[in-house]
């Protein structure tokens, strides 16, 4: 029966270290089951901050475009501005018509001046000729406006653009002393 109780005893003690290796065998593979699992979500986690970090770059890179554009518009629009500032020029006489003196001033030896106000209109042409001020009244007021409506000018540039604009002009009237 010793011989049956050392038997038994020695099959216990087998399938006790067959078990323990059973089990440490499955305590491995848990545990390489659990490394292999923690190295899957390491790799995730690397892959998702990757991601985020292009994603960051991109936000970057599209920032900067934009800014870049938004100062090249900014240029460009200070460009127009400059451009048609410098286009700001007073209307310039190109044709001047002589006032005619009147015959009955003229016999009667008056002298004087018109003072006029009047229109250059865009295309250079004058118009709206009135007299503002004379001396003496009335005399030469007719062979000014008459002289002053045939005047022709290069128009003035507002921002590039011919404009209308009022000029005044004093027109005197003298007799030439070489009779």
């Amino acid at each position: 029966m010793t011989i049956l109780r050392s038997k038994l005893d020695a099959a216990r003690t087998l399938a006790a270290q067959q078990q323990k290796t059973k089990q440490g065998a499955a305590q491995t593979q848990t545990a390489a089951a659990a490394a292999q699992a923690q190295q899957v979500e390491q790799k995730q986690l690397a892959a998702a901050a990757q991601k985020q970090e292009l994603e960051l770059e991109q936000a970057v890179a599209a920032a900067a475009k934009q800014q870049q554009e938004q100062r090249a518009a900014a240029t460009r629009a200070a460009a127009v501005k400059t451009a048609t500032h410098i286009e700001n020029r007073k209307a310039q006489m190109v044709h001047m018509v002589p006032a005619k003196y009147p015959l009955r001033a003229a016999r009667r030896g008056e002298q004087g001046w018109v003072d006029v106000e009047f229109t250059v209109n865009p295309d250079g042409s004058v118009s709206n000729v009135h007299v503002t001020d004379s001396k003496p009244r009335y005399v030469f007021d007719r062979a000014a406006i008459d002289a002053v409506s045939r005047w022709r000018f290069k128009p003035a540039l507002i921002n590039g653009r011919p404009a209308a604009v009022v000029l005044k002009r004093q027109i005197e009237f003298k007799l030439s002393s070489n009779g």
